[in-house]
């Protein structure tokens, strides 16, 4: 193992991420700062590292991506961080991230439908689920979404939310706040949450938790 590889390695163990951004340059992506020797091996091979990403992102980016084609295997380093957090911390939602997207045009619902189950096809990261404590990720089959279709007045109400005084837009945003909050249990939910509210707009509330779920608000 050449010492670029040995510096990977060490970034892999420790959760850092390594990339080229537009200019080329490297950034360094962490939640916990990474040793003082990563840090010294990452300022005495920069050159080499970016020699390296360059070359291999290149290749990347012309070959398409595969899925593995196993059913279930041992967790990476990142998933078993991501286990130990939910244990600890009784199914936090701490990590969830929302994003909304207005949508424009006629919302059809079966084509939604039919867009979020290709999703699951493709995806499988969104049909695994960890099972034996922890100790393997297995990709579920034949999974389907649903859309979970309700009224915003529906949803608020359902929250204990009395809209009657709220703008739309701060009913989407506390109700946005309520289903962030809600946590997701990586030994039995398809990682994808999807709620298809009615207003007079269309937009789609994305989450995300290394995972991912959405909730779509239309008309």
């Amino acid at each position: 193992m050449n010492i670029v590889e040995n510096i990977l390695l060490m970034c892999s163990e420790q959760g850092v991420n390594l990339s080229l951004n537009d200019e080329g340059a490297l950034e360094v992506l962490f939640d916990d700062m990474p040793s003082d020797e990563l840090v010294s091996q990452l300022k005495a091979h920069k050159p080499d590292l970016i020699e390296y990403l360059t070359e291999h992102q290149a290749t990347a980016d012309l070959t398409p991506l595969k899925a593995l084609g196993e059913s279930q295997g041992p967790l990476s380093f990142g998933q078993k961080r991501l286990w130990f957090i939910e244990q600890l911390e009784d199914n936090s939602a701490h990590y969830n991230i929302p994003l909304a997207l207005e949508l424009k045009g006629t919302l059809r619902k079966e084509a939604l439908l039919h867009a979020l189950n290709q999703i699951i096809a493709r995806h499988q990261v969104l049909r695994t689920q960890y099972e034996v404590g922890g100790g393997i990720q297995v990709v579920k089959d034949d999974v389907e979404a649903s859309l979970n279709d309700t009224s915003l007045a529906e949803a608020m109400a359902s929250l204990g939310h009395d809209h009657a005084n709220m703008t739309e837009q701060d009913a989407l945003n506390a109700l946005m706040q309520q289903e962030q909050l809600k946590p997701f249990n990586l030994e039995t939910d398809l990682m994808l949450r999807n709620q298809l509210v009615e207003c007079r707009r269309h937009t789609m509330c994305y989450y995300s938790r290394h995972t991912t779920s959405l909730v779509t608000v239309g008309r």
